[in-house]
């Protein structure tokens, strides 16, 4: 599966900080086929600027990567990201809301059409033991979407 070519898709805002300019540098791009960007624009109209990039630069990509500037993540993301199955058609990635009380941004629709956060015993779960697990709603800052 690890043929998967991804576009990365950057919302950037006015600064990127410089520890996430490095790691970026540092990692393992072997399965980007393209790199597009928005700059200061609002995230809705970013993301559908950045999904029309991705099909203008690389209409045969296989999956977008939305990357945020605020994100941390390991060297071997995009290899992981380009190894994801069929039956992860959009896969988001662990981290925690800014301010208090801090949940993890991922949600389950417990009360359709309402979503709730995670509780703590499942955050902790996942945390503890890292895997792909199934939600019903997801945040943007680092999540990879099949074209498909």
């Amino acid at each position: 599966m690890s043929e998967q070519k991804l576009v990365l898709a950057f919302p950037l805002y006015r600064t990127v900080p410089v520890g996430w300019f490095f790691n970026y540098l540092q990692a393992d791009k072997t399965h980007v086929a393209a790199q597009v960007g928005t700059e200061a624009m609002y995230l809705p109209m970013a993301m559908q600027q950045l999904v029309e990039l991705a099909y203008e630069h690389r209409p045969d990509f296989d999956r977008i990567v939305i990357v945020e500037h605020d994100m941390e993540f390991p060297l071997d993301v995009f290899e992981r990201i380009a190894n994801y199955g069929p039956e992860h058609d959009i896969v988001g990635s662990v981290y925690f809301k800014h301010d208090y009380p801090h949940h993890v941004m991922a949600w389950m629709q417990v009360d359709p059409p309402r979503f709730s956060p995670l509780t703590a015993e499942v955050t902790k779960e996942l945390v503890e033991n890292p895997a792909l697990y199934e939600v019903d709603g997801v945040a943007m800052g680092l999540t990879s979407i099949s074209r498909r």
